[in-house]
């Protein structure tokens, strides 16, 4: 599994299977990252097992952790608490966890794919104020949005989105799941459940 800071920061286009990453203005974490994929490469190539490398982006789904930021949001919803929030246009690309799971698994059936990596993610990307927005529209509930409350961290722009085009060329996998869909089964499975607001002082 790979993270989305492996493929470039704070371009204003779709974020390539090979981003600017271990080059100029790279970080340390992104050479570190990059330096793992290639080190598994090598060591897959070795042994002769085939490896496919997946680079998720911003996962969400029921029994995420509490702390991050959809539980966060949905929990002060429903509890009627403040949610601490950094700037509503810091955008990011949502997969829903059950759709991932299904291209790991057809990634798993590809041993011809050995050697590549793709990009998991949806190919739109939303700001953290569109989710905001849509979770309190589908509770009904609308609690104080605390925006600026802590600054934004070094990797948040609001230009991100992964380029899937290698992505759904190699597989027949489609993200199945709309933001909207995904959301509604996310809060549905909290109501249930009743996830406590993370400790801490933001949302992630």
């Amino acid at each position: 599994m790979g993270v989305t800071l492996r493929h470039g920061r704070r371009a204003p286009v779709a974020l390539q299977q090979e981003g600017a990453i271990g080059g100029a203005g790279a970080d340390s974490r992104e050479r570190r990252a990059t330096a793992r994929d290639r080190g598994s490469q090598a060591a897959a190539r070795a042994r002769g097992r085939p490896i496919v490398i997946l680079r998720p982006f911003s996962i969400y789904g029921p029994d995420d952790h509490p702390r991050r930021l959809v539980p966060q949001v949905i929990a002060g919803a429903l509890g009627g608490t403040t949610v601490a929030l950094t700037h509503p246009s810091i955008a990011r690309d949502w997969v829903y966890v059950e759709d991932l799971v299904d291209l790991y698994l057809e990634a798993s059936r590809k041993p011809e794919m050995a050697g590549g990596v793709f990009n998991a993610g949806s190919g739109r990307q939303v700001t953290i104020g569109e989710i905001v927005d849509t979770v309190f529209r589908l509770t009904g509930l609308a609690v104080e949005a605390r925006w600026g409350a802590f600054p934004a961290a070094a990797h948040d722009t609001d230009h991100w989105v992964a380029d899937m085009r290698c992505t759904l060329q190699a597989f027949a996998w489609r993200p199945r799941t709309s933001l909207e869909q995904g959301l509604r089964k996310t809060i549905a499975a909290m109501v249930r459940h009743r996830a406590p607001v993370g400790a801490g002082r933001s949302a992630r």
